[in-house]
């Protein structure tokens, strides 16, 4: 699938990027991105317009690490992902790994090609997101990774 909308830039904090005083146009590739780790930041109830938007991973807080667990995690991202649709999620391969006794590893992974305002920046190859969840205290970390567009 080819992607070629754009949208404001924020930080991965959800604050939004400033450039030259104006508000920054984030590039498909980056607005992509945005997307996907809205939902995967976001609990139901977070985002007032949509309250059923999100991943809602903060409903797993407190949950054992089992392979349950971690097929409920991926099957919520994956309806967060239908939910909003800034994406199809039959092109997302979702996984969720466990990396440690109280700690899972959410991973995204697409092909990517995006048309870009400036011919230079398309791009086509895959997008990787991936996410920390400890289930202690819920507060996701996005990682960087080297072939993240991302960032």
């Amino acid at each position: 699938m080819i992607y070629s909308d754009f949208d404001i830039e924020c930080e991965d904090n959800g604050d939004l990027v400033l450039e030259g005083g104006d508000l920054k146009t984030a590039l498909a590739s980056r607005t992509v991105a945005q997307a996907l780790s809205f939902i995967v930041l976001t609990d139901y109830g977070e985002y007032i317009p949509r309250p059923l938007t999100g991943g809602n991973l903060g409903s797993f807080i407190g949950k054992l690490n089992t392979s349950s667990t971690r097929n409920r995690m991926r099957s919520n991202v994956q309806l967060g992902i239908d939910e909003q649709g800034a994406v199809q999620s039959s092109q997302v391969a979702i996984s969720v790994n466990p990396i440690d006794v109280d700690q899972s590893l959410v991973l995204l992974r697409m092909p990517l090609v995006t048309v870009e305002t400036d011919p230079d920046d398309n791009l086509e190859s895959p997008l990787t997101l991936g996410f920390v969840f400890p289930y202690l205290s819920g507060e996701v970390e996005k990682l960087s990774l080297p072939d993240d567009q991302g960032s």
